[in-house]
């Protein structure tokens, strides 16, 4: 079965000043923990009760079922909701913990161990998550209706009900399971592609391009022509259905407690792609938009020997720490002669306890060559330093350009990026030119899918792990 999917900026204002990173100051830093994206949308109106409603249950451009698509949803108030047009729930399977695939093998199956939930009203079912990336909350991954292997296997149900009744629930277009697949090319023409399905030749899997806002691909199962299955998932870890994240993420255990991630807006919107890599291992996130190192020197890190403390700055002098004698902003390079003090502290306080410390490359900015001498420059330093004090560097920002080191907006997907569009390429970095979220997102934690920062996250993991 075909799936496609998918999971910088505050400080001390006492001095704000442009910053070669982020575009504004604000509070003090202090240790975050990113809140669940919005990336699921209820009906906005209330919901008709009358028996017409199922009518127009369906609308597969939103990629919705009675409203809801998939993203952060309290299980409870969508059970509530769903009952009031469909009645008592037919099968709840309540809070179960995903079964391990691969026996005893903690490094391969990457969603062992995760909390689920699936909520089934005859043919329609809902599968939830618990906290996936990292974050609190009830994350609704996949629905689906009709065929059963729209529903994905990953699952792992304890209890899948036998035969379940048919909904009947279909679109405002008269789409539904068992309608001929050449409705669709009326509703929705060259949107559709389909690709044969590998297991089964005579089936096909019908997909329409992801959702830009939600990270949400939906998916027919069909059969000689007539659909037998509808679904929506969130492509969380894998390009062939999750059946094992080998291909994508986990590969091994980390010989770590956990890993100490110290750093500014950049590192801030990569965090929630690294959280479920280094799983169980904690990541410990010390990540403020508009820091930079000097912000962080003198505080309780919760560094331990067994840690790995990943140093991710990209240049920003924003803050009180980074002004010059007469109490402007340092530039240029007073920022690099700067940084390499205050990292050079960070280093010697983490290899005093004997932790391991990975130094992070940084990215190229969109604009004149000029305009990046700080940060070819912070990336020279970071090497040097590496050299120097038996510590580690990794060019995480080469995973988000050109081949030849220039800026990328877009770049070809990945074979095990957990998301891609249609035309085969991902938006990597931000409008600003500067930070990872797609579009003119304000800077802080992505709210929708980013590619660039799963890259660079992708990079720092593949670095920590081989220490």
């Amino acid at each position: 079965m075909l799936v496609l999917g998918t999971n910088a900026c505050a400080a001390d204002t006492s001095s704000p000043a442009p910053s070669t990173t982020d575009h504004q100051s604000t509070p003090a830093p202090e240790t975050t923990t990113a809140t669940p994206p919005t990336v699921q949308t209820s009906p906005t109106d209330p919901a008709p009760t009358a028996p017409g409603w199922g009518s127009v249950a369906l609308d597969l451009h939103a990629q919705t079922v009675f409203g809801f698509g998939v993203g952060y949803v309290p299980a409870d108030e969508l059970l509530g909701a769903l009952s009031e047009h469909l009645g008592p729930v037919t099968n709840d399977t309540g809070w179960y913990v995903m079964p391990r695939l691969h026996g005893d093998d903690p490094t391969i199956d990457c969603l062992a161990e995760v909390p689920s939930r699936v909520l089934h009203w005859g043919d329609l079912s809902f599968a939830m998550f618990r906290s996936p990336f990292g974050v609190d909350g009830d994350f609704l991954w996949n629905w689906s209706v009709g065929d059963p292997p729209s529903s994905q296997a990953t699952r792992r149900e304890p209890h899948q009900p036998d035969q379940p009744a048919a909904t009947g629930l279909r679109t405002a277009e008269g789409i539904s399971v068992g309608s001929p697949t050449s409705d669709l090319d009326d509703s929705y023409g060259e949107q559709i592609r389909t690709d044969p399905g590998p297991q089964h030749p005579q089936n096909t899997d019908t997909v329409l391009e992801v959702d830009q806002d939600t990270g949400s691909a939906l998916l027919l199962r069909t059969r000689r022509g007539t659909i037998e299955g509808i679904a929506a998932s969130f492509a969380f870890a894998g390009v062939s259905g999750l059946d094992d994240c080998s291909t994508s993420t986990v590969t091994q255990h980390l010989a770590t407690t956990n890993v100490i991630l110290v750093g500014d807006s950049l590192a801030e919107q990569a965090a929630p792609y690294l959280q479920p890599f280094f799983a169980p291992n904690s990541l410990v996130r010390h990540v403020y938009a508009g820091t930079a190192p000097c912000d962080w020197l003198g505080k309780n890190l919760a560094i331990q020997t067994t840690s790995v403390v990943v140093i991710s700055f990209s240049g920003n002098s924003l803050t009180s720490c980074m002004t010059d004698d007469a109490g402007g902003p340092l530039q240029g390079q007073d920022v690099v002669t700067r940084y390499r003090l205050d990292v050079s502290a960070l280093i010697a306080e983490a290899l005093y306890v004997g932790a391991k410390v990975l130094l992070v490359g940084q990215p190229v900015h969109d604009g004149a060559p000029s305009s990046n001498d700080v940060v070819t420059e912070l990336d020279v330093m970071y090497q040097d330093l590496a050299g120097a004090t038996h510590t580690e560097f990794v060019d995480a920002g080469a995973a988000v350009e050109n081949p030849d080191g220039t800026f990328a907006f877009t770049l070809p997907c990945l074979q095990s990026e957990p998301r891609c569009v249609l035309a085969g390429m991902n938006v990597v970095r931000s409008d600003d030119g500067v930070h990872f979220c797609p579009g003119s997102a304000p800077v802080g934690p992505c709210q929708v899918y980013a590619s660039g920062a799963f890259r660079f996250a992708k990079a720092i993991e593949q670095a920590v792990r081989d220490l």
